[in-house]
């Protein structure tokens, strides 16, 4: 008997640590920048996720649950001269040098982000210079940044809405997103489109308490065991 309970909580230690550090230790994905116009171009499309949200901003506001974003945005109606995918677009408001996207994990269900990406659609000239550059950046759960992509020239130069500059950048993190942040150097005349985000059913990972009741389940094996099949004689 004391063989098989060493044996069993080997186990379960072992099925712990596995789950633990094979999530935490696998690598954020970067994605982009790849050409966009519409959401079939996305890397999450056709994925299997446990929430996914999309907003084109086409209600005229940032509408979808647990995001917040800095504040000096604006959200640019259909125009000539408004960059978007579908018709209005998230604008810098001749303010800001960068967004920053923040996930909520309570108003999410407990789970933040796995997967989280937004779609560059357009550079002003207010820098005298074309193609200003791009750079993209995600957040662990703890606020610590997973790295960064760019700066990248995409700009065309043009004030009128095209699609040539538009490009998605995103970013894939087993153990959560809390952030992601998008910016341009010399730039305050910008903007985004496309942001989108969700929890993968192959990447998400489970509340701590998942793990504990895994181990308590494993661990406890021999006493039922012992239940059912009466006292077993000490060796």
């Amino acid at each position: 008997m004391a063989k098989e309970v060493k044996t069993v909580r080997a186990a379960a230690l072992s099925v712990g640590i596995f789950m633990m550090t094979g999530a935490a230790g696998a690598a954020p994905v970067f994605h982009g920048p790849t050409p966009y116009l519409s959401f079939p171009d996305s890397p999450f499309s056709g994925g299997s996720f446990s929430y996914f949200h999309p907003d084109n901003f086409e209600s005229g506001a940032l509408s979808v649950p647990g995001v917040t974003i800095n504040l000096g945005t604006l959200v640019l109606a259909p125009s000539a001269q408004t960059n978007s995918i579908d018709g209005g677009s998230l604008y810098s408001g001749g303010d800001l040098s960068f967004f920053r996207f923040t996930f909520d994990a309570a108003t999410l269900g407990g789970l933040l982000p796995t997967d989280a990406g937004i779609v560059w659609t357009d550079i002003g000239n207010t820098s005298g210079t074309q193609g200003v550059g791009l750079v993209f950046e995600g957040f662990d759960p703890l606020g610590v940044s997973l790295g960064s992509t760019g700066p990248f020239a995409l700009g065309d130069g043009s004030t009128f809405g095209a699609t040539a500059e538009n490009h998605f950048f995103g970013v894939t993190n087993a153990t959560g997103i809390s952030a992601i942040e998008t910016g341009v150097t010399g730039s305050i005349d910008w903007g985004v489109d496309h942001l989108q985000y969700g929890v993968s059913n192959v990447a998400a990972i489970p509340e701590p308490g998942t793990y504990l009741r895994a181990i308590t389940g494993l661990a406890t094996l021999p006493f039922i065991r012992r239940r059912r099949l009466g006292p077993v004689p000490f060796k």
